[in-house]
């Protein structure tokens, strides 16, 4: 893992997702505190996943961005 932030981004929308189909899935009623959760990580997850992806091995100036 070379990029903690899209780790954790990754991680974030995983759970998100999780809590999002779990009810439909096991039937189990979850409380809507973790509905909640799980919308907002499966929103935010991909968004800082987006933001925060590049190439490590890749320089900015290289790039063209700096």
């Amino acid at each position: 893992m070379s990029s903690w932030i899209t780790t954790l981004a990754g991680v974030a929308t995983a759970v998100g997702g999780a809590l999002v189909t779990a009810e439909e899935t096991t039937g189990v009623e979850l409380p809507d505190w973790a509905r909640i959760l799980g919308l907002i990580l499966s929103v935010v997850g991909p968004a800082v996943l987006g933001a925060a992806a590049r190439d490590n091995n890749k320089s900015s100036q290289r790039l063209g961005v700096k």
